[in-house]
């Protein structure tokens, strides 16, 4: 199909692999698309655990962002967590996981941006799968 082009296509757990390399301090990240949850856990500077779940309420992304923190060891009240997808700051959702993830965040990354003729109301973190699968590509 790709004849004679090196294409590498690479997993979503390598892609956040690739991209989150380098921190050493323990954390979680969380992306959001519809009715999926997407977590990655990282501690030593390594991927520690990456695992997707099917989800249909706020409650099922609560649940399984606190339990993969029971599962790792992480502390949602003092570890780093960032998240990204399809969610806002001032949404329910949101409000709902910093009642119980103390140090939640937007992921905030300044090389990822979209083009100034895009509608104010789309925001950079709802395409973060997209933009390391252009980061990481080889």
């Amino acid at each position: 199909l790709w004849h004679n082009h090196p294409l590498i296509i690479r997993s979503f757990p390598a892609l956040l692999a690739a991209y989150f390399i380098g921190p050493n301090v323990p954390f979680l990240h969380i992306h959001l698309e519809e009715g999926v949850i997407f977590l990655y856990v990282q501690k030593e500077g390594k991927m520690f655990l990456y695992n997707s779940f099917c989800t249909k309420s706020k409650s099922d992304i609560l649940y399984f962002a606190l339990a993969t923190c029971q599962l790792t060891g992480l502390n949602p009240m003092t570890d780093k967590v960032t998240i990204s997808g399809w969610i806002e700051k001032d949404s329910a959702l949101f409000q709902q996981l910093q009642g119980y993830i103390a140090n939640i965040d937007i992921l905030r990354d300044a090389q990822h941006h979209l083009h100034s003729s895009v509608n104010e109301s789309l925001k950079p973190h709802f395409y973060f799968v997209h933009t390391i699968h252009a980061q990481c590509a080889s």
